[in-house]
């Protein structure tokens, strides 16, 4: 990545592209002696999307903090595979003129600036355009406006548009983006159907099906990362798309599947649907929790359809029934229940075993969607308290299959038994922390559910075999919700892609001819999003299973091949990891995640018995939800992203290369493109590096060094990196170190 402490190379823009990145910098002719010389504090991108074709704006004001006036070159890089077209530049509301260079100019010139800068940032824009223009002048302690505007022609797959905007690290000008905002607004002349971004938490707005707006916004924005987003256009009343991505290395592809349903209904009728409502009203409920959870049973009893039907089960020591059977929904009965609940009151202690027992035997007919919505703040003290049996007696007793919705109050809560409840019964558990209103999260996820598109799902695929599909059980899908499936494809071609699900209680079956497309991908970002929800399993399974190291090991695999932080990767703290202790000298520093997870210094340790805070099995339920890919959590799922791990090494070769490198640590995976590295003792190694290659070592801004980004151009955009590094390219790997050959030989150019 581009320096900051490198004075005449300053970053100043970042500019949307499609499938690779582009980052606009400024060159400064003269180097002055500020030391901190440009700030970009406020970036607006305005995108507008018309039928797969996009117009972008980006609106900077960049701040000269030095004492004089900077002047320079403008360099805008352009891939070579994206349609670009009506380039426009603005300085301060007047058009600049630039001139367009194609890939082997623009190649020179990255060159050029690399070689004098002795800094690797360009590389990664070897093989693109490049437009540049005159930029003059940036005042000194004044501020300067840019404004670029251009067109592109959208990549279009299997239904599916995709978008990237790539944004700088604001690392680059040692200060936050004070004001940092993206909208996208998208027109489409068919349905659209998912809009769904794996990197950011968005806010989606849709008038109606053919429309949506996306907002992103930040405030001293001080990281930045690519911003991606996929839309799905489908003229069925669900929609079913792929992202697909093959690995010819490894002979199998990865998938994402995304399934939206229209965002109304095609008729005016709405799917019958039953409704508990049991709360909990213990004594440790009083105050602010209990009028917070009474008012967002008001909210979901007025929200009710006319064709629903619903029951009312209170309990603390005792249970209370507002009726012995589901009651229809008429004026008269939501009225009764309203003063049914406003009579409710906090006291006594917690019978959970006999509230659901008590839920569930209220007499009522099966509807096409039978929904439990339960609420607790604490763990069972009356009646049936061991958890294992509470959920053996639910199982039992739950004859009419309730899926059921926890909610979990506060951080006294026993999470692992509301997360087996719901999950054992197809529903979700959710928590509403010490700082959250339980009255807007229970009808925040009531409004969600309240008309289901389609229930029982399941999804085959005919021609081509998929496994590993996640999540295992597909939860109910409801309008203005979508669906994220992931998998693995053992071959690429042409297939059918049968869903099958009940809608309006009725069987529907929806086929999609679909392609399992056979190309690599620019990045790793579909492997690592099926990833993500295999790891997110797994670590469900290991709660159930703790003493599994097959689990375990197949955990660590995964978090080190994709870059995913788990808590059996975040072990010890970055090398040299040693913290001092009187007596004992210095000591390995361990956190305590790993003590607990019972995997000290690469041994697995199962007499670790002290247990969890209540507030930490929370926070573990809520990652695992969000990376097993719960529909009602998915736009946090990228968040598991982390490439910031540290642990010991697990293999032969690791325990190799650790040992050349002069450490017995392995630390930070690193995500460069679509390659996981680990970075060993301040050496980026490549994970595709299992000993066999013939290794060469070139010298850093050496001729050799350029020899080979002529020979090899693709080695830019791990090279931008910079520092010492190891990358593999087919049977040789190629290091970067201090102590590299200058020029290649003729030797070295045959094995390249």
């Amino acid at each position: 990545m581009l320096k900051s402490h490198l004075p005449k190379l300053l970053t100043v823009i970042a500019l949307l592209i499609i499938c690779n990145q582009a980052n606009a910098i400024i060159i400064v002719d003269k180097r002055p002696p500020e030391d901190r010389l440009i700030s970009l504090f406020r970036q607006h991108v305005d995108v507008t999307i018309n039928n797969g074709v996009s117009e972008t704006v980006i609106q900077q004001t960049f701040h000269n903090n030095g004492h004089r006036d900077l002047e320079g070159t403008y360099l805008f890089p352009i891939p070579d595979d994206a349609s670009v077209s009506r380039f426009s530049m603005m300085i301060g509301g007047v058009e600049v003129a630039g001139e367009i260079l194609d890939k082997e100019d623009a190649a020179r010139q990255y060159h050029s600036i690399v070689r004098q800068m002795k800094d690797p940032g360009l590389l990664e824009y070897v093989g693109k355009g490049l437009f540049r223009a005159r930029v003059y002048p940036i005042p000194a302690r004044g501020d300067v406006d840019i404004t670029i505007r251009y067109q592109q022609v959208l990549p279009y797959d299997n239904g599916t548009v995709t978008y990237r905007f790539t944004s700088e690290d604001p690392m680059f000008y040692r200060a936050p983006i004070k004001d940092y905002k993206l909208n996208v607004s998208i027109h489409s002349g068919t349905d659209v159907k998912a809009v769904y971004s794996p990197t950011h938490q968005v806010t989606v707005d849709r008038p109606d099906n053919r429309n949506a707006d996306i907002t992103l916004y930040r405030s001293n924005q001080s990281k930045v990362k690519d911003f991606l987003l996929y839309y799905t256009v489908s003229k069925e009343d669900i929609g079913l798309n792929l992202l697909t991505q093959y690995d010819p290395d490894k002979g199998h592809g990865h998938f994402l599947g995304l399934i939206a349903p229209d965002l109304k209904k095609s008729s005016d009728v709405t799917a019958q649907k039953n409704v508990l409502f049991v709360l909990d009203v213990s004594g440790s409920m009083s105050g602010v929790k209990i009028r917070q959870a009474k008012a967002a049973l008001r909210y979901c009893l007025n929200s009710l359809s006319g064709d629903d039907k619903f029951g009312i089960v209170s309990y603390s020591d005792e249970i209370n029934d507002y009726s012995s059977e589901l009651l229809p929904v008429t004026g008269e009965n939501v009225s009764s229940a309203l003063t049914f609940v406003d009579g409710l009151a906090a006291a006594g202690g917690t019978d959970i075993n006999g509230a659901l027992h008590r839920a569930l035997s209220i007499q009522g007919r099966k509807a096409h969607a039978d929904y439990m919505i339960f609420l607790s703040d604490g763990e069972p003290t009356v009646g049936e308290t061991n958890p294992e049996r509470i959920i053996r007696n639910v199982e039992e007793a739950n004859t009419n299959d309730w899926k059921i919705f926890s909610f979990g109050v506060g951080d006294d809560v026993d999470a692992k038994l509301l997360d087996r409840l719901s999950a054992q019964s197809g529903g979700t558990a959710s928590y509403v922390r010490p700082s959250e209103d339980v009255e807007i999260k229970v009808s925040s996820f009531f409004a969600k559910i309240a008309n289901p598109a389609m229930t029982d799902i399941r999804v085959f695929c005919d021609n081509i075999d998929i496994t590993q599909v996640y999540p295992r059980d597909l939860p109910d899908l409801f309008y203005g919700m979508q669906l994220v499936i992931a998998g693995k494809y053992t071959s690429p071609g042409g297939a059918k892609v049968r869903l099958e699900g009940l809608v309006e209680g009725a069987l529907r079956v929806f086929e999609y001819d679909v392609e399992f497309s056979a190309r690599p991908g620019n990045d790793n970002l579909v492997p690592r999003q099926w990833a993500i929800r295999r790891i997110g399993y797994l670590l469900e399974q290991i709660r159930e299973h703790p003493n599994n190291d097959e689990i375990k090991n197949e955990i660590v695999r995964l978090s080190k091949e994709y870059g995913i932080a788990t808590p059996y990767t975040s072990f010890f703290v970055e090398d040299p990891a040693m913290a001092y202790r009187p007596g004992g000298g210095f000591q390995p520093v361990v956190l305590e995640e790993a003590l607990r997870a019972g995997r000290v210094s690469g041994r697995v340790d199962h007499n670790f018995s002290e247990p969890l805070s209540a507030s930490r099995v929370i926070d573990q339920s809520q990652t695992m939800k969000k990376m097993k890919g719960d529909a009602f959590a998915m736009d946090e799922v990228q968040e598991y992203e982390l490439g910031e791990l540290t642990f010991m090494p697990q293999t032969d070769l690791e325990e190799k290369i650790a040992g050349q490198l002069g450490s017995n640590r392995l630390s930070n995976l690193v995500t460069i493109g679509d390659r996981t590295f680990q970075k060993i003792a301040g050496s980026l190694v490549d994970s595709k590096y299992d000993g066999t290659q013939d290794i060469i070592k070139i010298k850093p801004f050496s001729e050799a060094y350029f020899s080979i980004l002529k020979l090899k151009p693709e080695l830019g955009k791990y090279l931008a990196e910079g520092g010492d590094m190891l990358v593999v390219m087919g049977n040789i790997a190629v290091r970067i170190c201090e102590d590299g050959e200058e020029v290649l030989s003729e030797d070295i150019r045959d094995l390249l």
